[in-house]
């Protein structure tokens, strides 16, 4: 009769985790893990207006005569005042915004009505770099943060984070996109910034019972001016960011690596190896470690005014 417990090999004596441990202690790694450093996220309260926005985009629709078309907008979360809204065109149902296109709206939102205290995104490749376990802040992510704009993404599975944001996109939807036929974008942009005036002035807001602007009148403008945005960005804001982030890399056959859409270069790298990156606000380097010791230094690229805005490919 077969001894089932024999056929498994479960009587036999195997060796404990901790002589395994012990053994493959020693034996060189077959492959580096990148650690885990995911940007921090704080909920934060909208007391008072302009505390916090809601941005966002809805998904690409096909609209009659224009192709298919996309919906940016942006959001007061206290007073929920429309602080802007653009119709972007794409040339397929899969394409998304860019930077370029987030930036423009803001710009005119903070000219209308100032720049808030905080901004809050999802999780979207705009607004988080989603390809490594250590993320770079985006583009859009450091212009803000120099203008003195907090800037944060929402909450992981938490899609009521970003709940008044996302009626939005239904509520301008459905009025804007279902009730009239238009016959160019130009004209859709028209009548999406005269439905935000009715939105904003004329409407009631359900969870208001009158027209935001109404209810709020105080919403009209966050007092912060935006007029001059270069000299309103500050680097120095931005290297504050930075110093209390570290970021993992590995080299690569160049003796590079890549951070935030730019590519650095060391001869001291060493092809393959897993370095740690930590940012000098005082030098404006990059250090770069190999387990604790200092390997590299390398100045940051892309964090200047100039720099920065130069990748948005737009007029100033």
């Amino acid at each position: 009769m077969i001894d089932l417990e024999d056929e498994l090999g479960l009587n036999q004596n195997f060796p404990s985790v901790s002589t395994l441990t012990r053994l493959f202690r020693g034996l060189p790694e077959t492959r580096v893990y990148e650690p885990n450093r995911p940007l921090a996220v704080r909920e934060i309260k909208a007391d008072m207006t302009h505390d916090l926005w809601q941005i966002d985009d809805m998904g690409a629709a096909l609209y009659p005569g224009l192709g298919h078309m996309g919906l940016l907008n942006v959001k007061d979360v206290s007073s929920r005042v429309q602080t802007g809204i653009f119709f972007k065109e794409y040339t397929h149902c899969r394409e998304h915004p860019d930077t370029k296109d987030y930036v423009k709206m803001l710009r005119g939102a903070f000219k209308e009505f100032g720049m808030p205290k905080s901004i809050q995104s999802d999780r979207g490749s705009i607004f988080k770099e989603n390809k490594c376990k250590s993320p770079f802040p985006t583009h859009l992510h450091l212009w803000l943060v120099g203008l003195g704009i907090n800037f944060q993404h929402a909450r992981a599975q938490r899609p009521t984070d970003q709940a008044v944001i996302e009626r939005t996109h239904q509520t301008i939807y459905n009025q804007v996109y279902r009730t009239v036929d238009y016959e160019s974008v130009e004209d859709l942009r028209k009548e999406g910034r005269k439905r935000m005036d009715k939105l904003n002035h004329r409407i009631p807001c359900a969870s208001l019972g009158r027209p935001p602007l109404i209810q709020n009148p105080d919403a009209i403008h966050s007092g912060r001016t935006f007029e001059d945005e270069k000299a309103l960005y500050k680097v120095e804001r931005v290297a504050d960011l930075l110093e209390k982030m570290e970021w993992f890399r590995k080299v690569s056959r160049a003796k590079t690596f890549a951070l935030g859409k730019r590519v650095y270069y060391h001869s001291n790298l060493k092809r393959g190896q897993q370095i740690k990156i930590r940012f000098n606000a005082e030098t404006m380097n990059l250090n770069c470690y190999d387990d604790k010791e200092l390997i590299a230094e390398v100045p940051i690229k892309g964090v200047a005014y100039e720099q920065l805005t130069a990748f948005f490919d737009t007029v100033f």
